[in-house]
């Protein structure tokens, strides 16, 4: 009798191990990204910048092959930008498109002297006091800057190239 009741004891604690891991393995599934996602397309939900058009002149040969458009294919699923991206090798082509205005909504060019040579003050906008400067490398800020103001951010983590904003007609300048 006291094996039986022995018995009856453990399998009542299997199964209610059971049914606690098994509530746990489901509420772990439904709770991935992938869930939440998949749960807002079903809704419909519109993503945060659907509609918005990005233009970028890359100048930046530093960019290892593939990593700036994986970032950009990255940047249009989640948050719903279309980013059209124009390459460009030639300095003076960089110089003669801002002069003339022609220069698209963000532009990805070294730091340093190339950046002074470029006239920021004129083109670029100021990133001084933007909420997520203090989250960027004191060197980097140093290298990126133009008589104390920042002008880039950085492209990734093993260089010293930036994108640099237009102006404040830019949609760019919504989103900071």
């Amino acid at each position: 009798m006291r094996k039986k009741k022995v018995g009856i004891g453990i399998l009542g604690i299997i199964l209610i191990l059971a049914v606690f891991f098994g509530y746990l393995s489901w509420r772990s599934e439904k709770d991935t990204p992938a869930a939440a996602v998949e749960e807002k397309e079903a809704k419909g939900e519109e993503k945060p910048f659907e509609g918005i058009t990005l233009t970028i002149l890359n100048h930046s040969s530093a960019t290892p092959d593939g990593v700036f458009d994986k970032t950009c294919e990255a940047a249009e699923e989640k948050f719903g930008f279309d980013i059209e991206i124009e390459s460009c090798s030639e300095d003076t082509i960089v110089k003669t498109r801002l002069a003339t205005g022609q220069c698209p909504d963000l532009l990805v060019y070294n730091t340093g002297s190339l950046l002074y040579s470029l006239h920021p003050e004129e083109f670029f906008m100021d990133l001084t006091d933007a909420p997520f400067v203090e989250n960027l490398d004191e060197d980097f800020i140093q290298a990126a800057s133009v008589d104390g103001v920042l002008y880039g951010i950085p492209q990734s983590d093993n260089m010293g190239c930036g994108v640099f904003y237009r102006d404040r007609e830019s949609p760019v300048w919504g989103l900071l």
